[in-house]
């Protein structure tokens, strides 16, 4: 368990780094493939019209972060300064 917490921690710090799918994060598993952890659920704009999104976990065993996100074109940030529209699919 505590490994998947540590696992999750680094996806998310990751994610703020600009990696990632827009919407959802992923995780490596034993055998080496990429398997959705964790996806960004919008919530509202903020005072300035930035799209906050909070994370959401897709399984039981991976922890999120408490935090507000924003999209900074490439991936999930917690800086607002760096927030630009999401492009729609």
């Amino acid at each position: 368990m505590t490994l998947m917490v540590a696992l999750a921690g680094a996806t998310m710090l990751s994610a703020c780094a600009g990696g990632g799918q827009a919407g959802v994060e992923t995780q490596e598993s034993k055998a080496g493939e990429s398997e959705p952890s964790v996806r960004y659920v919008p919530i509202g704009r903020d005072e300035g019209g930035c799209m906050q999104y909070r994370p959401e976990p897709l399984k039981e065993d991976v922890a999120v972060p408490a935090a507000i996100f924003f999209w900074d074109g490439e991936g999930y940030t917690t800086n607002r300064d760096r927030c630009v529209e999401e492009p729609k699919p």
